[in-house]
This record gives C-alpha cells, sequence and structure tokens, in this order.
C-alpha cells in the first residue's frame, strides 16, 4: 500500500491483537502493546513492535506514559525528522479517551482517531439515542428514563443503562418482580428501554471518508451461545459465511438504509474512519432495527481484514484496517475497492467460573488447523481463548455446522475434579467468597501475639474455606450483615478480626493442593518435620502440619533441595532466611511459572506503604537479565514497583540468605 509506506504509524494497543490487520513488514507501521504469550511469538524477530512487561496488563492510556514506550516513540519521531518524506509517528489507538487525548498532546503526538467526546456521546446508550435524533426511529422503541419510573405491562422488554460492554449491561425485563427490584435498588438511575425483538443479529464494519459512507462486509453476529459463555447476550463471535445466506436483497437495502443514515450524521461531525453497527433482523415482520453503534474500531476488524487479504485480486482493492488507516491519513479512497468476503468465522470462548485446561484445548484446535490466540486474563466473561476458521462455523441461526461442532467438541470443558486442586486453592486466597463479594485474603502473621494452641485459622494458617467460615461465625456473633458491606469493608472486617494468612501457611496450603494433584497424597505424608524434636512434639506437628510448617521446616534439607538460577521451574520455593533489621524474619514464595526468564512468583505479604489494610495475598515476579549472577542480582517487580522501591527485594537483600529451593519427594 503505498500511501502508507512514507507515514508513520504507531498503534497502541493493550491487545495486540487489535494491530494485527495491517502489513507487519511496512517498515512505517509500529505497535507497543503489552507482554503475552500470544504477543511474544508475533514480535519474534519485528523491530517494529514493542512489548512492555507489566505484572499486570497496562490500560492503552499506561503504555503511552511508560518510559520505555516514551523513548521508542521519540525515537522514530527523530529519524522522520531527519527524512524529508516521512511525517512525524501519528499515534492510533482502538478507542481514544480524553486521558489518551491529553497525553497525546502533552507530549506534541498525533493522534489519528477522532473525537473521544464524540465517539462516547455516540456509544452510549442513552446519549447515543439524543444523539441520533430522526434517525432513532431505526432503533425498536426507544425510551430514555428513570428507572423509579418504569412499569412492566406484560411484555417483555430490554432495559440498559448508559454505559455497557459485550451485552455485559443489558437486562431482558421478564417480570413485574424482576423489574421491582431494579426500580427499589435504582430509582433514579437513567436507563433506556427498547421492545425486545426475537430475531437474528448481524454486525459490519462501516468507513466514514470525508465524501461518502462505506459499507463494510456484514456478518452474522454469535451471541450467547454454551460452553463459550453463561451470558445470553454476550457477542462472542462473528460468520461472514452465514450472513450471505441468510439476507436477502430487501433486507440488504433496508441495512445499507441504516448504516448510511448513521453515518452520514457522523460524517456532518467530521468523524473519519471506522465505525460497526449492530442490527436484528426480526423475522415475523421481515424488518431490520439498529441495536447498537460502535464509534471506533470494532475488534473483529483485525480478523476480518486477514480474510481479505487471502481473497484480494486487484491492487486498488484495500481491507478493512487499511481503509481506515486511510482514511485517519487524510487519504482518498475513491480509486480504491473493500475487498469482499463472503466465508470464515472466529468465536471466543470467555473466561467462566469452571475451569478448564486452556492449553490441551489450544493445542487440539490447532491439530484441526484453527488459529487459536490465547490471552492471559484473569477478569470473568474476558476473553480465554479466539478460535479463528477460514471457513464458516455456523450451519443455521444458533445452531453450529460440522466445523463448528468441532470446535464445540474440542472445547468440552473439563472440570478438574482432583486435577487441578493448584489452581482452585490460589483462585480462592486471591478472592475469597464473602456474601458473593470476591475479597483478597488479607496478610496476618501471629509473632506480635504469639498465641499458641489455637485455631489455624486464627494464627495466620487457615485455608480459605476455613477464613471463610470464621468470618461468618464472627459475623453473626457481632450482628454485622456481610451483603450489606462493600468489598473493601469486608477486608477492612478481615483485618480487625485478625483474620488472613502468613506466607509458610499460603505456601503450606498450596504445597498440599500440588501434592494432592500430582501424589494423591496430602502434604503431611511427605514433609518432614525436623524442628519438632521431641515424641510429643512429632505427634502434634502431624496433627497440626499446617500450624506446625514455618519457613525453617520448609528450608530445611530434609524437605528442600537447593535449585540454580538457571535451573528453577514452576513450584519451586523463593526462601529468605533471616531479613528484616533484626535479620529475624523468614520469608517463603511460591513459583507459579517460568516463562521466556521471568518467574512470577505468588506469596503473602505486607509492605510497610500498604497501610493497615491494602496487603494480602499478590503476585509478582523476577525477570532474569544474567544467569551468571545471584538471584539478587536480576529485577524484581512487583506493584508496579523495581528496585529500592520494591520492599519485597529490600526485604530479600537484607537477609542473610536467599534460595530457590525444590520439594523433594514431590
Amino acid at each position: 500500500m503505498k500511501e502508507l509506506l512514507n507515514k508513520n504509524i504507531i498503534y497502541v494497543t493493550r491487545d495486540l491483537e487489535r494491530a494485527l490487520g495491517f502489513d507487519l513488514s511496512n517498515p512505517s507501521y509500529y505497535i507497543i502493546s503489552n507482554t503475552s504469550t500470544f504477543a511474544k511469538q508475533v514480535a519474534k524477530g519485528k523491530n517494529n513492535i514493542l512489548l512492555i512487561p507489566a505484572e499486570k496488563q497496562l490500560d492503552t492510556w499506561e503504555l503511552l506514559q511508560n518510559t520505555e514506550a516514551k523513548n521508542f516513540i521519540n525515537k522514530i519521531s527523530n529519524s522522520a525528522k531527519a527524512t524529508v518524506d516521512k511525517d512525524n509517528p501519528q499515534i492510533l489507538v482502538f478507542k481514544p479517551t480524553k486521558q489518551i487525548e491529553k497525553i497525546c498532546a502533552e507530549n506534541n503526538w498525533k493522534l489519528l482517531n477522532p473525537n473521544a467526546e464524540l465517539a462516547n456521546k455516540i456509544e452510549q446508550k442513552i446519549s447515543g439515542v439524543k444523539w441520533l435524533g430522526e434517525s432513532s426511529k431505526y432503533l425498536p422503541d426507544a425510551k430514555i428514563d428513570v428507572c423509579g419510573n418504569l412499569k412492566f405491562a406484560g411484555e417483555n422488554f430490554v432495559l440498559q443503562y448508559n454505559q455497557s460492554h459485550t451485552g455485559s449491561g443489558t437486562i431482558l425485563i421478564e417480570s413485574e418482580k424482576q423489574l421491582e427490584e431494579i426500580k427499589t435498588k435504582f430509582p433514579k438511575r437513567e436507563c433506556k428501554t427498547t421492545r425486545f425483538v426475537e430475531g437474528i443479529l448481524f454486525t459490519n464494519n462501516n468507513i466514514v471518508t470525508d465524501k461518502e459512507i462505506i459499507l463494510g462486509n456484514i456478518s452474522y453476529q454469535i451471541t450467547g451461545l454454551e460452553p463459550f459463555t453463561q451470558n445470553k447476550f454476550a457477542t462472542i463471535g462473528n460468520d461472514w459465511g452465514l450472513a450471505n445466506k441468510l439476507l436477502t436483497e430487501k433486507n440488504l437495502k433496508q441495512y445499507k438504509e441504516i448504516v448510511e443514515a448513521v453515518g452520514k450524521k457522523m460524517q456532518k461531525e467530521n468523524w473519519r474512519g471506522l465505525f460497526g453497527v449492530d442490527i436484528i433482523w426480526e423475522k415475523n415482520s421481515d424488518s431490520l432495527y439498529l441495536i447498537e453503534i460502535n464509534a471506533r474500531q470494532p475488534a473483529n476488524t483485525t480478523f476480518e481484514s486477514q480474510l481479505q487479504m487471502l481473497n484480494k485480486k486487484n491492487k486498488d482493492e484495500i481491507t478493512t484496517f487499511e481503509g481506515h488507516l486511510l482514511t485517519l491519513l487524510g487519504c482518498s479512497l475513491s480509486d480504491k475497492k473493500l475487498i469482499k468476503i463472503t466465508d470464515g468465522a472466529q468465536i471466543i470462548l470467555r473466561k467462566s467460573k469452571e475451569n478448564i485446561d486452556v492449553e490441551n484445548i489450544k493445542l487440539k484446535l490447532e491439530k484441526e488447523n484453527f488459529t487459536v490466540i490465547k490471552y492471559d486474563n484473569e477478569k470473568e466473561n474476558s476473553d480465554l481463548l479466539r478460535i479463528q476458521s477460514q471457513h464458516s462455523i455456523m450451519k443455521k441461526h444458533e445452531k453450529f455446522n460440522e466445523t463448528g461442532k468441532n470446535i464445540v467438541n474440542n472445547l468440552t470443558i473439563q472440570k478438574f475434579n482432583n486435577s487441578n486442586l493448584l489452581e482452585n486453592i490460589i483462585e480462592q486466597y486471591l478472592n475469597l467468597n464473602i456474601a458473593g463479594k470476591k475479597v483478597n485474603t488479607p496478610y496476618f502473621n501471629n509473632r506480635r501475639s504469639a498465641v499458641r494452641g489455637a485455631l489455624a485459622v486464627l494464627i495466620g494458617k487457615g485455608s480459605p474455606k476455613d477464613i471463610e467460615e470464621e468470618l461468618q461465625i464472627i459475623s453473626l456473633k457481632e450482628r454485622t450483615d456481610l451483603s450489606n458491606l462493600p468489598t473493601e469493608k469486608i477486608k477492612e472486617f478481615l483485618v480487625e478480626n485478625n483474620l488472613g494468612v502468613d506466607c509458610s501457611g499460603f505456601v503450606y496450603h498450596v504445597l498440599d493442593a500440588l501434592v494432592q494433584d500430582t501424589k494423591n497424597k496430602k502434604l503431611k505424608q511427605i514433609i518432614h518435620f525436623p524442628l519438632a524434636k521431641s515424641v510429643v512434639r512429632k505427634m502434634i506437628a502431624k496433627l497440626r502440619p499446617a500450624e506446625n510448617c514455618g519457613v525453617t521446616t520448609l528450608a530445611h534439607e530434609s524437605n528442600t533441595k537447593k535449585i540454580a538460577l538457571k535451573d528453577v521451574q514452576a513450584h519451586d520455593l523463593i526462601i529468605f532466611l533471616g531479613s528484616g533489621p533484626k535479620q529475624d524474619y523468614n520469608h517463603v514464595m511460591f513459583v507459579e511459572s517460568v516463562d521466556n526468564k521471568i518467574i512470577k512468583y505468588i506469596h503473602a505479604y505486607k509492605w510497610p506503604s500498604d497501610g493497615k489494610y491494602n496487603h494480602g495475598v499478590r503476585r509478582g515476579q523476577i525477570e532474569i537479565n544474567d544467569l551468571t549472577k545471584n538471584i539478587l542480582e536480576q529485577i524484581w517487580r512487583e506493584q508496579g514497583k523495581t528496585g529500592e522501591n520494591n520492599w519485597t527485594f529490600v526485604q530479600a537483600k537484607s537477609a542473610k540468605e536467599v534460595f530457590v529451593g525444590r520439594l523433594k519427594n514431590l
């Protein structure tokens, strides 16, 4: 694409996949994104992709503020200034925000995306209706009101709050009782209601230029199908083949009418580039209704463009992503033509409460010639796997064809019986289930109170179940209704009642789960208690193993062998002996994984900066930059902090000894 050869474009995105709709060999196209397993595979050997490592995925605005990213952008800028033919770098993001606009302005970077305020006005459910004006006639009987004024007249309707994403803020009202609960909870909350339309959803990506509205390829929108999601309104994929089979010429004409009405209104307000629409076909009336406008690059643009690349025949043909870029750069599309596609599909497996063997599923599907992108997301309903096929996967509405059934068969949800206790126990510590809320387990150490002989849960040695049950007992005694407390108040309630876990208590239960997974035994059956000298003490240790398995017991040579840094692997332990000002504090961390010279650990800990309540079970990582040096000479990163700002690292440096150990007999 010669028009783009001399334009330096830097796509900054939290999810690398969104930027892959363009030829990565183009020397003027750059990407800044988060490090992930998938991202590292794509970026391998490419100098135009910068991946930022962090403890958690950084949002786009955080990537733009990252020092390494700024240096990368400025280096391109300086290079561009030295080359007469090239413009300074221009920033492109998936979806603009006021914060992103401010950062770009402060750094004198040109942001290609349209105005964020306009995007929000169009996308949001309530402001979008007002913005549409006369074109709101394409919505199915849309009304704006407050929840307290709503009435159930016997017919189902859809209720939406101003902000919603992939169906998460959409509620189907099916009864008066259901509506009354919402009215009681949010009497003055503004909402949008629409008539519930029983029909088939379609979506497509369209381009607004200064002269025309270009209608893109229409796909059937796959929504709410199990086992991919448990949310009946969640968008989980697209099928370009089925759309071509279902829509008639009459339907296509009405579809185009809706798109052009929306597009022309956007054009008048200086919108340029991509926007998407979701449109539902009500079969009974053979009418189409506008459901949603996506004022941004829609998420399926990348795969659509990749399918288009496979179908390109003439040099004047362009992909949807190329059209988006050209328009944002002010280039004309008058001599261009969008590539048509009539086949291909993608579907997303979203994270649920079920534990599944994602890696195994990915391998199985790849053997069946599907393209599979794995995500490292933790949040419920976020993407786990994106499965792509060059051929349609749907036979008809909500029915898979043989290709689709092949995916479903390989996706059979595997509930972990006794084979995933390790992941379960870690998840439970990170997210205690208290009154239906997820609360991080606080750190609690019994050293100061020195209580002896108490229940494990009262001295920082309890399992997540122990902590949850003890809190319930305390709340009943104190007549505290936990269901009425926000998450942060529940955390405070835990801390005030000395409920939490210390480092060795946490690691004991994690190792116990691991031993059950791998050897079908309990940890107490394979561990030794060398510090228990008398017969009575040894008996007590066996009866109360968690309470008697401190760091020194775990670190003892009878239980753990020391491991060289180059040999570290998942399930090893990182142990500090004799740390702190008095060198009388011991600590242990559990290694969850080792990937590409990054050791990822999890532990129960408290930093001085955490204050009274912000401590607990959390993750960190050690980036190995030189295997010839010891573990303290690597980069320790936790809570976004490194070096002397990282309290875990400071404590490790103060220790008499820090080493990696591996449990014997495992």
